[in-house]
């Protein structure tokens, strides 16, 4: 796939970790992480990633964080880092290119992206055109992401700069804004090591939202995510037999109705509401 090394890139070969605070609320030892945060925003930096310059850490702290990743990644389990960067930037300048990157403006709206987080990165690139995406993640400056998903280490690598090709578009806000609930889908489905597997089974998610949202008028969170993994899991047109499509419009005015009615359907309930088959009264 476009940017995805066949293999990761060696851990020894990054500058610098990104570490979620969200995900990790206390270091495993004192470490010089630096707040990526604009000073605006300082009294909310626990909300904010902290920047690892690695380069600075003690050889010996620095072999052990590797060798709990790797024994991490050996057990399946995530390390404390998820997000490693190649990078000949100073600290100081890649903390205000990954300060830049967070914040996303959408009709004089701000909103802040979380892109260090790898279940966001990963959907964030196939959602974007290669240019668009390359300048949100400063690639220029940032050649290599390394990061944590499914079990395990991918790289995206961006060894030249990325030009802009006529008729690129910066892509979708509202397609952004459903990253949420696609992973909230993909947390409840066997997990998809494979990131070009992981790719096409994120796309199915999207557009079945797509139309849970535009066609059927759902706002719910959660019958947003039950309209989904039943399309993924029965199929994308299980909408479109005539019990569904009754069903759907009496479920549009009604919050939660979708999934309060359909999750406890048996098998065989399945069958009958998502049959074509249109059976005269007598």
């Amino acid at each position: 796939m476009t940017h995805y090394l066949t293999q990761p890139l060696a851990f020894s070969e990054h500058q610098y970790a990104l570490i979620d605070r969200r995900a990790v609320s206390q270091l495993p030892e004192a470490l010089p992480v630096i707040e990526v945060v604009s000073p605006l925003l300082a009294p909310q930096a626990h909300f904010y990633p902290w920047l690892l310059p690695l380069r600075e850490l003690p050889s010996e702290v620095w072999s052990r964080l590797l060798n709990e990743a790797r024994l991490n990644t050996a057990l399946n389990s995530p390390p404390f880092f998820t997000l490693l960067l190649k990078s000949d930037l100073s600290p100081t300048a890649i903390k205000n290119v990954l300060v830049n990157a967070l914040y996303l403006k959408e009709k004089q709206q701000g909103y802040i992206l979380r892109y260090y987080d790898p279940r966001v990165l990963f959907h964030l690139h196939w959602m974007m055109e290669p240019w668009a995406f390359s300048r949100r993640i400063a690639s220029d400056d940032i050649t290599h992401w390394t990061f944590w998903l499914a079990g395990d280490w991918h790289t995206l690598a961006f060894p030249e700069k990325v030009r802009y090709q006529q008729g690129e578009t910066p892509g979708s806000f509202a397609q952004i804004q459903r990253i949420g609930l696609i992973n909230q889908v993909l947390a409840r489905l066997p997990t998809t090591p494979d990131i070009a597997q992981r790719q096409t089974l994120s796309r199915r998610i999207d557009a079945l939202l797509d139309i849970a949202m535009t066609q059927w008028s759902l706002t719910d969170k959660q019958d947003l995510t039950a309209f989904a993994l039943h399309g993924v899991t029965l199929n994308d047109e299980f909408h479109q037999a005539p019990r569904m499509k009754a069903l759907l419009g009496r479920c549009q005015p009604v919050t939660g109705c979708y999934q309060r009615i359909t999750r406890s359907w048996t098998d065989e309930q399945w069958r009958e509401m998502t049959s074509k088959v249109r059976y005269l009264q007598l």
